[in-house]
């Protein structure tokens, strides 16, 4: 998981609390110029910030959507997760998810691969760029209700 931002945010991002990983300057060269980026590629479990008892999951095939499942803990999610996929089940997606206040007060972007391909901002992470049109940033809501 990461983010690739232009070079000219560097301090923009600088004031936000990003997971810890590999930054390393990256040049893209298009067919008019070349372009200097920064790409922060990240790996955290961020599952310890969940709660799972109080999050729900759905078995979704292409056109249905099953009804809400509970989980009691990451190894409930992945036995009820692996269990839907051998029966043929095409996704298991969250419906809610519960984090802990720890994890917005920690970072100001996450995600949780293992369960869905969604990134989360903090409102601190939207407000910083939300005036900043040009930037090419685009907040787009989720169909997940996260809960704190």
């Amino acid at each position: 998981m990461g983010i690739l931002y232009d070079r000219c945010l560097e301090g923009a991002f600088e004031q936000l609390n990003l997971p810890t990983g590999s930054v390393n300057g990256v040049k893209i060269k298009g067919p008019a110029e070349e372009k200097n980026y920064i790409l922060n590629l990240f790996k955290h479990d961020f599952n310890e910030f969940l709660q799972f008892d109080k999050s729900l999951f759905c078995e979704n095939n292409f056109t249905t959507k099953g009804e809400p499942i509970n989980v009691n803990s990451y190894n409930d999610y992945l036995e009820k997760r692996n269990n839907a996929y051998r029966r043929g089940v095409s996704l298991f997606t969250p419906v809610r998810l519960a984090v802990r206040r720890e994890l917005l007060e920690k970072y100001d972007l996450f995600g949780f691969p293992e369960i869905g391909t969604d990134l989360y901002v903090t409102s601190r992470f939207r407000n910083l760029f939300m005036d900043k049109k040009d930037l090419g940033i685009q907040f787009i809501s989720s169909n997940v209700e996260v809960l704190i």
